[in-house]
């Protein structure tokens, strides 16, 4: 999904008061806009404005509403699907009310499992432009058919787009030729150095973009100009320096600006 384009002078360094008070009681991990700037946040909490909402809510300018009886536990990850749907996960066991093992959709009125749903203790989730679903991460199965790495949910039924990937997806991100961007980290046999980087997926071959020591992504997003976007703990990527956010054209890479001065893990 790309970030809206936005004007300079759209820009200021004020926070809005447009939310009321209180807002949450507890934690908010995640905040997805739909197409009607209706603002969805997901987390650990159990209240929202002056209401019972269990993990997740909806903002729509005016009030918080809950999204039926809401899940039964943390909310790690949103995304905005086809048809303004919300898919969430994290680590819950029931999303309104039915049994939904840790991942689940929202259409507006109801939550609903995915297939059999994804047993996992980490995952990724973007949306292509097609409004299809990719799940990624350390997780045993999709629809009980033993996906592991990277699955696609089509609104039906889950596939395996991506095969053979060479690490557990961390972040993913998809562009508009189809190509799939995953992030990673992993500890080289008998070693405690760790290394981070990326793959990209081009419909027949894995390719690693990046891969260094200590290169920690917690953020992958393609831009409007079709760039790859990364946000995370670092000073170089690919022997480029860049303070925490850096973006790829699809030869190099190039810092953004002064770029962050910290950084954030979600």
């Amino acid at each position: 999904m790309a970030p809206p384009a936005r004007s300079d002078d759209a820009i200021n360094d004020h926070w809005s008061h447009a939310f009321s008070r209180p807002g949450v009681d507890g934690d908010v991990r995640r905040v997805v806009i739909d197409a009607n700037d209706n603002v969805y946040v997901g987390g650990s909490f159990a209240r929202a404005g002056d209401m019972a909402a269990s993990n997740v809510a909806m903002w729509d300018g005016a009030q918080w509403t809950a999204l039926g009886a809401g899940v039964d536990g943390d909310v790690h990850e949103m995304v905005m699907g086809r048809h303004g749907n919300l898919y969430a996960h994290g680590n819950f066991t029931h999303a309104g009310g039915k049994p939904v093992p840790g991942l689940a959709v929202w259409d507006g009125a109801a939550w609903s499992a995915l297939g059999a749903g994804v047993d996992c203790h980490m995952v990724a989730l973007c949306v292509d432009g097609n409004g299809d679903l990719y799940a990624g991460g350390t997780f045993l199965d999709a629809d009980g058919d033993g996906f592991s790495g990277i699955a696609k949910w089509d609104g039906t039924s889950w596939s395996w787009p991506c095969p053979g990937a060479p690490y557990p997806a961390g972040r993913l991100a998809v562009d508009d030729s189809g190509n799939v961007y995953a992030s990673y980290y992993y500890f080289p046999e008998q070693s405690t150095l760790w290394y981070g980087g990326i793959v990209k997926w081009d419909g027949s071959t894995w390719t690693t973009i990046v891969n260094q020591q200590f290169l920690a992504l917690y953020s992958l997003i393609i831009g409007e100009d079709s760039n790859l976007y990364v946000g995370g703990s670092f000073t170089t990527v690919g022997g480029v320096a860049a303070a925490n956010v850096a973006t790829w054209d699809g030869t190099a890479w190039s810092p953004l600006g002064a770029g962050l001065l910290s950084w954030w893990m979600p």
